[in-house]
């Protein structure tokens, strides 16, 4: 069994700022628009896996379970930049171990990102997310 699962987001300059801070990635295209616009692109270029977060915010374990990441991968097809509207649509089949696909399209469609994520759910996820945390970066999805 199969679900689609969607969510729209708005990239913005305070996300790509917590997640520099959060990161460290300090790359000029990122964070210095006058780099990026001597760049081929004429803006800052949000970091290609910020938008790739939003799958942690979808409910990929159900009502009253967790999960965590097994494995992540992404393949990045074209830039994003700060103020774009994004639509996440993952689809994923139902089990312990849980393969998610997934595709980020901006507002005209377009594939700006496409990946997998495999879950593991269950103990296993209960007892990682028992680990002392690292760090957070809270993107403020909608509800």
């Amino acid at each position: 069994m199969s679900e689609d699962l969607r969510l729209s987001f708005r990239v913005n300059d305070e996300m790509v700022n917590r997640f520099v801070q959060l990161t460290g990635d300090r790359s000029s295209l990122h964070t210095d628009a006058d780099f990026a616009r001597r760049s081929m692109y004429r803006a800052p270029v949000v970091h290609g896996v910020l938008p790739v977060l939003f799958v942690g915010a979808l409910p990929l374990a159900g009502p009253g379970r967790s999960w965590r990441h097994a494995a992540l991968s992404s393949r990045f097809l074209r830039p994003v930049l700060s103020g774009e509207q994004l639509e996440l649509t993952a689809t994923r089949a139902h089990g312990a171990e849980s393969e998610v696909e997934f595709r980020i399209t901006d507002e005209r469609g377009a594939t700006i990102t496409t990946g997998t994520l495999r879950t593991a759910s269950g103990d296993v996820a209960r007892a990682a997310s028992d680990a002392e945390p690292r760090g957070a970066l809270i993107l403020d999805p909608p509800e």
